[in-house]
């Protein structure tokens, strides 16, 4: 009976020790992993400091323009905007052009892929958005209302 008490005791104090060990183990291991987020969090925020300061692309264009068109004129929707970037300069060949338009009530975006707008058309006012994107994937969008005004004699304000 003794032999079996001084064997429990032996064992208790050996997976006291362990248990020790473990915790110890366990808490370095926290503590290791609790540093390795600081470091991704300061690399992250270094990151994102560095995409600020570089810059975003901007596209530059007017609200509204108006123009006066006949039938047979030819109007450019793409021409009115101009886009860069303070890391890839210029980017005005890279911005896509979408026609706007309401559908059930909600806005159905085209793609502009033709050099003309169609100035025979019974519409006369168009919304037009331009979109760019630069080299990191940042982009820019800025909506243009394009008034076409006396189309043959008819104006198009209201």
């Amino acid at each position: 009976m003794k032999q079996v008490i001084k064997l429990v005791k032996q064992a208790t104090v050996e997976l006291v020790v362990a248990g020790i060990i473990l915790a110890a183990f366990w808490g370095i291991f926290m503590y290791q992993l609790s540093d390795q987020s600081k470091i991704n969090d300061t690399v992250k925020s270094k990151s994102n400091q560095e995409l600020l300061e570089r810059g975003f692309p901007a596209i530059t264009a007017k609200k509204t323009v108006k123009l006066e068109v006949k039938k047979e004129d030819i109007v450019d929707a793409r021409t009115f905007a101009k886009a860069e970037d303070q890391e890839d300069g210029d980017l005005t060949g890279q911005i896509k052009t979408y026609l706007v338009t309401v559908e059930d009530g909600k806005e159905k975006k085209t793609l502009y892929e033709g050099s003309n707008l169609n100035t025979g058309s019974s519409v006369k006012e168009y919304s037009i958005l331009y979109v760019v994107k630069n080299s990191r994937g940042l982009k820019d969008s800025k909506r243009l209302k394009l008034l076409l005004i006396n189309m043959d004699g008819i104006s198009s304000e209201r």
